[in-house]
């Protein structure tokens, strides 16, 4: 009894292995025929993708019905194998809780919020997005950068500004010379400031680069979160200070981003 019973559990290992495999054989071709089958770039990269889950999804049917297989000659083999399938089981719970885990503790602790401009790594870029599992990134070119939560919670994170990058925008203005050039320098400092549209955060820049009878000459540098403004803070500024030039200068300047 005792012999064929130890027959009865060859046999069901052989087959398992058997199985196991061709199941594994199975998946390696289709991997390696992806690009040879007859379908358009996106079908097959849809296909590529899927593959592995479907691979997955493969697998653990098939060390369910092991166990249910083995039960029936070997008891150890099924234990084994139920041990084997947990410990997948809390594998892959771990892969899939560890991000959002460490998501929620990264939120909680770095004091982030949407539009934030940060540097993480190698990355730079605005935050778009607080996945369940992933940072989501916009790079000033457009394009999304997708970061696990993982990858960056023990990363140094630098914000460059609470809301957004900030750029710097440049131009000349020709005042009349009514007044001391340092009493000049203030009034202009003091409307830039007065802007709605001027960063309070970077101060912005005035230096004389010319003087003659009758007029001074100024190179001004502003700072505002949003290239769009600079047209407004120009025009106001000449407004105040040089209407003559209004027309025939706005457009002189030239805007650079500014850390």
């Amino acid at each position: 009894m005792n012999e064929i019973q130890a027959q009865f559990s060859s046999s069901a290992v052989y087959l398992f292995l058997l199985i196991a495999i061709i199941l594994f054989g199975l998946f390696r071709i289709l991997n390696f025929t992806v690009p040879l089958l007859p379908l358009k770039t996106e079908q097959k990269k849809r296909f590529k993708k899927a593959l592995p889950v479907v691979e997955f999804v493969a697998w653990f049917i098939f060390l369910i019905w092991g166990i249910n297989y083995f039960i029936k000659y070997n008891s150890y083999f099924a234990l084994a194998l139920g041990i084997l399938v947990l410990l997948i089981f809390i594998w892959f719970a771990w892969y899939a809780l560890r991000d959002i885990i460490a998501g929620i503790i990264m939120k909680a602790n770095r004091g982030l919020n949407l539009n934030d401009m940060v540097d993480i790594a190698d990355y730079h870029g605005k935050i778009k997005r607080f996945g369940i599992r992933n940072l989501v990134l916009e790079t000033e070119n457009g394009k999304s950068i997708f970061l696990p939560y993982t990858m960056i919670i023990k990363q140094e994170l630098i914000r460059s500004h609470p809301a957004e990058k900030i750029l710097s925008h440049t131009f000349t203005l020709t005042t009349p010379k009514d007044k001391t050039i340092e009493q000049s320098m203030r009034e202009i400092h003091k409307s830039l400031l007065s802007l709605p549209w001027t960063s309070r955060i970077k101060k912005p820049l005035i230096r004389a680069e010319q003087e003659t009878e009758a007029s001074y000459v100024f190179q001004i540098t502003a700072y505002s979160i949003e290239k769009g403004y600079f047209v407004m803070i120009e025009k106001a500024i000449r407004e105040a200070f040089s209407p003559s030039e209004l027309e025939t200068n706005t457009n002189t300047g030239h805007h650079t981003e500014k850390q």
